[in-house]
């Protein structure tokens, strides 16, 4: 039970923070934003999919990884801040698209990936979380141990998210910004 009442926390912390950085983003730089378009056609573009979708895979697990022994090493307080880098990231993102086309982006851009991505961070942070409780090695292994599955779960999800931003999105973002 410990690991759906840390990922309820993680959730609630990482989508309140996200909107309340984006808002924050948004305010200050009202007018400031990039072609989002031009992104699209460029990673459409690129031909090495295979490269693309292990540096994607890569740079998730990264950060499951960090997240889930930072727990253990370095506390809460960590965790909670790896929170707010994931958190502040994406609404940078999002402040920089404009307002007009701002829901196809959330739709077709951000959303089909991310409910995987978010996930799997998600219950990373939970295990970090949970981690933090330990105060020696042999709890550390057994939390690990007794949550064998939750780990796999999470590889799954990072595979699952990687094919779909790199393979997916882009080209349902394409046919949805140019109609």
């Amino acid at each position: 039970m410990k690991i759906l009442k840390y990922t309820i926390l993680s959730i609630s912390l990482y989508v309140g923070s996200t909107l309340t950085i984006y808002f924050m983003i948004t305010i200050l730089t009202a007018s400031h934003h990039y072609s989002i378009t031009s992104d699209v056609q460029k990673v459409t573009s690129e031909t090495n999919i295979c490269e693309r979708l292990l540096r994607v895979y890569l740079w998730n697990l990264m950060t499951c990884i960090v997240s889930i022994f930072s727990g253990f090493s370095l506390g809460r307080i960590f965790i909670l801040i790896l929170i707010l880098l994931k958190s502040a990231n994406l609404a940078f993102i999002l402040s920089q698209v404009p307002g007009d086309i701002l829901h196809k982006v959330l739709i077709f851009g951000i959303l089909p990936h991310s409910v995987f991505e978010v996930t799997a961070l998600c219950l990373s942070w939970s295990l970090g979380l949970i981690l933090a409780e330990c105060e020696n090695w042999k709890c550390f292994k057994h939390v690990i141990t007794k949550c064998w599955k939750v780990l796999v779960t999470i590889l799954l999800l990072l595979i699952i998210a990687a094919y779909i931003e790199v393979c997916i999105t882009p080209k349902l973002l394409h046919r949805a910004l140019t109609q």
